[in-house]
């Protein structure tokens, strides 16, 4: 099994000035150093920044936490009023949620 070098978990908050990332980089002894939280960031040199933290060919395990749903005003149109019970109407050609 590969160690990580360094391991990174965000909240991943639908408001970019709220996404914060936690980091723990591998030590010599084989534990983790946590960082204090810091923002992400810029989305388009995350990975960048991250490689360049963790060193080259360095192993990496990112975790995000993703907020899921729909956006209000579609749900309000056509009808959803709870996201749970939509997901087994995903695909499935009933008007929500499928191409049109």
């Amino acid at each position: 099994m590969t160690e990580c070098h360094l391991l990174l978990s965000a909240d991943w908050s639908t408001t970019p000035a709220k996404r914060r990332m936690a980091i723990a980089s591998r030590r010599g002894d084989g534990s983790y150093l946590v960082g204090a939280p810091e923002a992400v960031g810029p989305l388009d040199t995350l990975l960048p920044r991250i490689e360049h933290r963790a060193g080259p060919g360095a192993a990496i395990l990112i975790g995000l936490d993703h907020p899921i749903g729909v956006p209000l005003a579609w749900a309000r149109q056509t009808g959803v009023t709870a996201f749970r019970p939509l997901l087994t109407q995903l695909g499935q050609g009933s008007g929500r949620g499928s191409s049109r």
